[in-house]
Protein backbone atom coordinates (compact mmCIF):
# COMPACT_ATOMS: atom_id res chain seq x y z
CA UNK A 1 0.00 0.00 0.00
CA UNK A 2 0.82 3.66 -0.62
CA UNK A 3 2.46 5.25 2.37
CA UNK A 4 1.69 8.78 0.87
CA UNK A 5 -2.19 7.66 0.25
CA UNK A 6 -2.72 6.03 3.79
CA UNK A 7 -1.26 9.50 4.91
CA UNK A 8 -3.75 11.87 2.91
CA UNK A 9 -6.08 8.85 4.05
CA UNK A 10 -5.65 9.42 7.57
CA UNK A 11 -5.47 13.25 7.35
CA UNK A 12 -8.86 13.08 5.86
CA UNK A 13 -10.58 11.21 8.50
CA UNK A 14 -9.17 13.32 10.86
CA UNK A 15 -10.35 16.54 9.49
CA UNK A 16 -13.67 14.49 8.74
CA UNK A 17 -14.01 13.40 12.65
CA UNK A 18 -13.41 17.52 13.52
CA UNK A 19 -16.44 18.17 10.94
CA UNK A 20 -18.43 15.64 12.92
CA UNK A 21 -18.72 18.90 15.66
CA UNK A 22 -21.73 19.77 13.31
CA UNK A 23 -23.73 17.30 14.90
CA UNK A 24 -23.66 19.68 17.66
CA UNK A 25 -24.97 22.35 15.79
CA UNK A 26 -27.68 19.96 14.38
CA UNK A 27 -28.44 19.12 18.04
CA UNK A 28 -28.42 23.16 19.07
CA UNK A 29 -30.88 23.53 16.30
CA UNK A 30 -33.14 21.06 17.09
CA UNK A 31 -33.62 22.09 20.73
CA UNK A 32 -34.28 25.35 19.10
CA UNK A 33 -37.01 24.02 17.09
CA UNK A 34 -38.83 22.17 20.06
CA UNK A 35 -38.56 25.21 21.88
CA UNK A 36 -35.53 24.62 24.04
CA UNK A 37 -34.62 28.07 26.06
CA UNK A 38 -31.44 29.55 25.13
CA UNK A 39 -31.14 32.57 26.88
CA UNK A 40 -29.71 35.43 24.62
CA UNK A 41 -27.95 33.62 22.34
CA UNK A 42 -29.39 32.78 19.22
CA UNK A 43 -30.51 35.73 17.01
CA UNK A 44 -29.20 37.85 20.21
CA UNK A 45 -31.77 36.68 22.05
CA UNK A 46 -35.03 36.79 19.74
CA UNK A 47 -36.57 33.83 18.35
CA UNK A 48 -39.62 34.07 16.71
CA UNK A 49 -41.60 30.86 16.50
CA UNK A 50 -41.90 31.65 12.52
CA UNK A 51 -38.20 30.86 12.71
CA UNK A 52 -38.58 27.36 13.82
CA UNK A 53 -39.31 26.61 10.27
CA UNK A 54 -36.11 28.23 9.14
CA UNK A 55 -34.15 25.62 11.59
CA UNK A 56 -36.27 22.86 10.64
CA UNK A 57 -35.02 23.18 6.86
CA UNK A 58 -31.39 24.35 8.67
CA UNK A 59 -31.29 20.75 10.03
CA UNK A 60 -31.88 19.58 6.84
CA UNK A 61 -29.08 20.82 5.00
CA UNK A 62 -27.11 20.84 7.84
CA UNK A 63 -27.62 17.02 7.81
CA UNK A 64 -26.94 16.62 3.99
CA UNK A 65 -23.72 18.95 4.11
CA UNK A 66 -22.41 17.15 7.12
CA UNK A 67 -23.16 13.37 4.84
CA UNK A 68 -21.07 14.80 1.70
CA UNK A 69 -18.49 15.74 3.76
CA UNK A 70 -18.01 12.15 5.42
CA UNK A 71 -19.09 10.94 1.86
CA UNK A 72 -16.06 13.14 0.38
CA UNK A 73 -13.20 12.12 2.85
CA UNK A 74 -14.11 8.24 2.25
CA UNK A 75 -13.79 8.70 -1.20
CA UNK A 76 -17.53 7.85 -2.01
CA UNK A 77 -18.78 9.46 -5.06
CA UNK A 78 -17.34 12.31 -6.84
CA UNK A 79 -18.26 15.44 -4.93
CA UNK A 80 -15.44 17.55 -5.67
CA UNK A 81 -18.11 20.41 -7.36
CA UNK A 82 -20.56 19.95 -4.21
CA UNK A 83 -17.72 20.03 -1.86
CA UNK A 84 -16.78 23.55 -3.06
CA UNK A 85 -20.10 25.17 -2.55
CA UNK A 86 -20.03 23.48 0.39
CA UNK A 87 -17.00 25.51 1.59
CA UNK A 88 -17.93 28.43 -0.12
CA UNK A 89 -21.27 28.00 2.25
CA UNK A 90 -19.07 27.53 5.56
CA UNK A 91 -17.14 30.80 4.56
CA UNK A 92 -20.00 32.86 4.57
CA UNK A 93 -20.89 31.15 7.69
CA UNK A 94 -17.86 32.72 9.25
CA UNK A 95 -18.37 35.91 7.89
CA UNK A 96 -22.08 36.19 9.09
CA UNK A 97 -21.07 35.04 12.71
CA UNK A 98 -18.54 37.47 12.61
CA UNK A 99 -20.48 40.49 12.02
CA UNK A 100 -23.46 39.51 14.21
CA UNK A 101 -24.71 41.55 16.83
CA UNK A 102 -25.19 39.26 19.29
CA UNK A 103 -21.35 38.79 21.57
CA UNK A 104 -22.61 35.55 22.92
CA UNK A 105 -23.51 34.43 19.66
CA UNK A 106 -20.05 36.02 17.71
CA UNK A 107 -17.75 34.44 20.67
CA UNK A 108 -19.24 30.74 20.12
CA UNK A 109 -20.49 30.38 16.76
CA UNK A 110 -17.91 32.26 14.93
CA UNK A 111 -14.47 29.64 15.99
CA UNK A 112 -17.25 26.85 15.44
CA UNK A 113 -17.99 28.21 11.83
CA UNK A 114 -14.55 28.67 11.22
CA UNK A 115 -12.87 25.43 12.50
CA UNK A 116 -15.81 23.68 10.24
CA UNK A 117 -15.00 26.29 7.09
CA UNK A 118 -11.17 24.99 7.71
CA UNK A 119 -11.84 21.02 7.71
CA UNK A 120 -14.81 20.88 4.79
CA UNK A 121 -11.33 23.28 3.00
CA UNK A 122 -8.67 20.41 3.72
CA UNK A 123 -11.66 17.72 3.16
CA UNK A 124 -12.19 18.95 -0.24
CA UNK A 125 -8.62 19.93 -1.38
CA UNK A 126 -6.94 16.44 -0.20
Amino acid sequence: MNIKKMETSTILLIFAAIFSIFLVVIAFHVCLTIGMPWGNTPWAGVLPKNRRTVLIVNQLICFAVGAIVWLRALRVGDFAVVQGLVVALFSVGVVLNVITPGKKERAVWAPITLILAVSAAVVAAL
